[in-house]
């Protein structure tokens, strides 16, 4: 089980600010084990046209592994004016293990995608479906270097819409044009239909990522 906090500056003007003061101050003080952060545009390339961080769901995310420094941190006064504070817990499924990253900032870039799912389904069929799409995805996409499927736990204390997150990690920023690049004529359409199965929305950010433990 892993406890996060999902934060958003209210003014959007402050916003690089913000995500400065995450990483050079605030998520290591909190005991955080992993901060997310939206990558600034310009360490994208022509990618931040896709993905502006001035665009992004949500600034940061702060992963904790105790219960008790998450509760510490939504407390803490500096969140209590200026930022939009969200809540959940999270099961994470690992689909593809990348390879350990010493404490810092971690190499590559990670996108994360919010899945709103399809009220048709059960959330048994809804869960079955999105764990059936890794094989898709790794047969439309040359391949992210990890993957982890995130199912927000009961209740999500606000996550609404949303019923989880995927995590997926590319090796390096430079490399982020081939990376993400289908892997056949096509594959972008298949890739969307398979989501279509599952999911009535996908929203995405792509975010640098720091480890503190």
């Amino acid at each position: 089980m892993t406890f996060e906090l999902y934060l958003k500056a209210k003014d959007r003007t402050k916003g690089p600010e913000f995500r400065r003061w995450l990483v050079e101050s605030f998520a290591r003080s909190t005991g955080a084990a992993l901060l997310s952060v939206s990558a600034e545009d310009e360490d994208l390339g022509e990618l931040g046209a896709v993905f502006p961080a001035s665009a992004a769901i949500f600034d940061a995310i702060l992963s904790f592994g105790a219960e008790r420094a998450w509760k510490a941190a939504r407390e803490r006064p500096e969140l209590r004016d200026a930022v939009e504070v969200k809540i959940a817990t999270v099961a994470g499924l690992v689909q593809k293990a990348g390879p350990p990253t010493p404490v810092g900032l971690r190499a590559g870039a990670t996108l994360v995608a919010f899945i709103t799912p399809d009220p048709r389904l059960t959330d048994d069929e809804f869960q079955r479906r999105w764990r059936d799409h890794t094989d898709v995805l790794f047969k439309v996409q040359r391949g992210p270097q990890e993957y982890v499927q995130n199912l927000f736990v009961a209740p999500g204390a606000g996550m609404a819409p949303y019923r989880g997150y995927a995590r997926l990690r590319y090796p390096a920023i430079e490399t982020l044009g081939s990376d993400m690049a289908p892997s056949y004529e096509g594959a972008d359409r298949d890739g969307a239909e398979d989501v279509a199965r599952f999911a009535v929305a996908a929203e995405v950010a792509m975010m640098r990522e720091y480890t503190h433990a």
